[in-house]
């Protein structure tokens, strides 16, 4: 005897991952830092986390820096992307890590870094 489970049409919406899209795409989603910005340098400045998946910023490179001010422009930037969620722009999608751009509250956060002096127009 077979039985057939049925799932809810509801329930299979539930499990769409808003990243499974063709590239370009837009998610709208709470951005974080990569890593705890006390331990952090200044290589952990172009990444971000988007709800679990690491995000590298387009447009920017790092500046080099020492420890202790990568560990303050991280605290800053935290601040940042603490104001709302981050509407990012996802251009690539085929590594590990994505590529693309964010604004929050309508700033870039790649321009917001480069302005700074955290960052280099690449």
């Amino acid at each position: 005897m077979r039985i057939i489970y049925l799932l809810p049409l509801f329930a299979l919406s539930a499990c769409v991952d808003p990243f499974a899209q063709a590239v370009p795409y837009t998610v709208t989603v709470p951005a974080y830092l990569d890593v705890n910005p006390a331990f952090g340098t200044d290589e952990d400045l172009d990444t971000l986390d988007l709800d679990g998946r690491r995000m590298r910023m387009t447009n920017m490179d790092n500046v080099v820096m020492s420890d202790e001010d990568a560990q303050a422009a991280l605290l800053d930037l935290e601040r940042f992307l603490s104001r709302e969620n981050a509407v990012c722009t996802i251009v690539d999608d085929t590594n590990v890590r994505l590529r693309g751009s964010c604004t929050v509250d309508g700033i870039d956060v790649a321009g917001w870094l480069i302005e700074r002096g955290y960052a280099v127009a690449e």
